[in-house]
């Protein structure tokens, strides 16, 4: 029982300081600093603070690279191109750094083994092979 109580506070605890960075916009707000989007100085302003209404919220057949409205033409092919050259990209930033490395090891293991003179046979070598 002890355990579920401590538990409990410690919760929260955790809520009560992940809520204490709201309670700064509108003592912030009272202050009327040069800078003070949203101007949470009510309950309302608040919360239309907190949701993000001056935002507004896009249809999701928009393109996200145009401003939204009647003169949006929608998601084209090549958005979706764009996307995913997007994705190779990102790819090659995590993984395919290495590659070169393990391509450059590779040709250098192939030049000194049994493999060179049958590359050298079938032009796949584009260098003089190495000197014995």
């Amino acid at each position: 029982m002890a355990g579920n109580v401590s538990f409990a506070v410690a919760a929260l605890l955790v809520c009560v300081v992940g809520l204490s960075v709201y309670t700064y916009l509108p003592i912030r707000a009272h202050f009327y600093p040069p800078i003070n989007e949203g101007e949470p100085t009510n309950w309302n302003a608040l919360w239309a603070v907190l949701t993000r209404q001056q935002y507004g919220k896009p249809s999701i057949f928009d393109n996200p690279t145009q401003p939204p409205g009647a003169g949006n033409v929608g998601h084209t092919a090549a958005l979706y191109w764009a996307q995913l050259v997007n994705y190779a990209q990102y790819f090659s930033w995590q993984f395919a750094h290495d590659w070169s490395d393990a391509y450059n090891a590779c040709w250098r293991w192939c030049s000194r083994s049994w493999a060179a003179p049958a590359r050298c046979a079938i032009g796949a070598r584009t260098s003089a092979p190495p000197s014995p």
